[in-house]
Parts: C-alpha cells; structure tokens; sequence
C-alpha cells in the first residue's frame, strides 16, 4: 500500500544505520515506549490531548484513512495484536524474520465484524510496527520530543493530583530515567538535550518531585553530567534551580556546584 512506503523506506535506512546500537542493547530497555507509541496510535496515550497526539503522529506519518474504519479500530485495541506488534517491533528491531505474524494478523482482523478478509488488517499491522519501530527510532525531531515530555510532565502532575504514587515507584521511575540517560549515550543520535530536560522537568515539578533525597541527588549528579555539555544558558538555567531546591546531599553538592560553574561560564 502506497501510504506506507515513506515510512517503511524511513525505518529501514534508521534499521540499518543503528544495527551495531540495536544489537548491544537489551530489548527489554525499549518495552515502556513501545508501550507509549501503541498508546499514541491507538489514541489512549492518556498524558496527551488531541493536539498534541496529532503533532505526534504527524511528525512521524499521518495515519492512512483506513485507520478510520471502526473494525481496525477494534483489531488494533485488543491484547492479542498489540502483543503481535510487539512481537513484530522486536524482530525487526533485532533484524530477525517475522515468521508467522502477519498470517496470524491478518487471519484475527478477518473475524472481525465489517472486516472484508485479511487485507485491511494486514495493513494497519504492517503500519503499526512501522510507527512504533520509527517512534523508537528517534523518529520525532528534538523540538517535538521535548513537547511531548512537557505533555507529559502535565498528564503526570494531573494524574499525581489525584492518586498520589506510592514512594517506591516514583524512587524507581527516577532511577529508571537515570538508567535510560546514562545508556542513550550509546545511540549515533541520542537527544541528549531532550533526555535531560525530560528528568529535569520531572524532578522540578513533575511526578519525581517528591523522590527521596538518595534518588534525586544521583539524578541530578546525571543531569550535570550530561547537562552541563549543552550550550543553551536557560537549560543551564533551569538545571540550577532544580538542584538549588533539592534536599542536601552529596551528590547534589556536586551537581549543583558543577552547573552553577557551567551557568557562569555561559553568561
């Protein structure tokens, strides 16, 4: 189908760029923005409104029409084919053979009330994994990623609002966060900026603002290292406030003496 050729052609020059990244990297470390970039497609992304979901997809392909038709709709909310997106998103971000998921995509979509045999579903399942491989693939310039992590700063202040996390998953996200910085030095085109102005955010405002002092100190001491190589003095700017109002700790002496000697030297 000609709509996804651009974004097929797309994936597969990214897939071949970043084979060696790919294969030195656990695929587990890409499950949460699988599961972030089937919520987008899907519409259920719940920390983004309308607007923002059509920047999002759009910066990576307009869906086609047929996304429309309330069967696709249907086929691509159920658990079974997310995980066979999944299931695709994996092999060929490993560079493996699909095997036998899109016979049974498309054999699913086909029981489907409405559905005219397997061809719709065959495409909606190859345009999934495309949108979600792209997604992965940093396919979104850095301008939107760093709307899409202010979006979400709002959705995780609104969703805090109104059930408080438990301490020890706010402690682990910021470790998590910690962790995906550290290892997205790896990429040929890792968006360093976006990244740290993302657990920046966070720890300011957002949902990690109410971390434990031993978490928040190793996230700033992150945040300095990585921060402090940008250029733009009100990023600088920020990161210095943040570690200013954390609670007194080791590692957020040294962040917060290292961006203050970064802050002064950009002025």
């Amino acid at each position: 189908m000609a709509v996804l050729k651009p974004l097929s052609a797309f994936v597969r020059d990214q897939l071949a760029l970043r084979d060696a990244d790919l294969r030195a990297r656990d695929i587990a470390d890409f499950n949460p923005d699988i599961d972030k970039a089937l919520e987008i497609l899907t519409g259920d992304a719940a920390t983004l409104g309308r607007t923002a979901l059509a920047l999002v997809k759009n910066a990576l392909a307009s869906p086609p029409d047929f996304f429309t038709e309330a069967s696709v709709q249907a086929f691509l909310h159920t658990a079974r084919v997310q995980d066979l997106i999944k299931a695709g998103v994996r092999a060929d971000l490993l560079r493996e053979g699909r095997g036998n998921l899109e016979r049974d995509a498309g054999d699913f979509y086909a029981s489907f009330d409405g559905a005219d045999g397997p061809g719709l579903g065959l495409a909606a399942f190859e345009y999934a994994i495309n949108f979600v491989s792209a997604y992965l693939l940093h396919g979104l310039s850095l301008a939107d990623r760093i709307l899409h992590a202010r979006l979400d700063q709002l959705g995780d202040q609104l969703k805090e609002a109104a059930a408080p996390l438990p301490q020890e998953d706010i402690d682990h996200g910021i470790i998590r966060a910690c962790d995906r910085l550290r290892k997205g030095r790896f990429f040929v085109e890792f968006e360093r900026e976006a990244l740290t102005l993302e657990l920046g955010n966070k720890l300011a405002t957002g949902a990690y603002s109410r971390g434990s002092p031993a978490v928040r100190g190793p996230a700033l001491a992150a945040i300095a290292r990585f921060g402090a190589l940008t250029h733009d003095p009100d990023l600088i700017a920020g990161w210095v406030q943040i570690a200013e109002g954390a609670a007194p700790s080791e590692h957020a002496s040294i962040a917060r003496a290292f961006l203050v000697a970064s802050h002064l030297e950009l002025k």
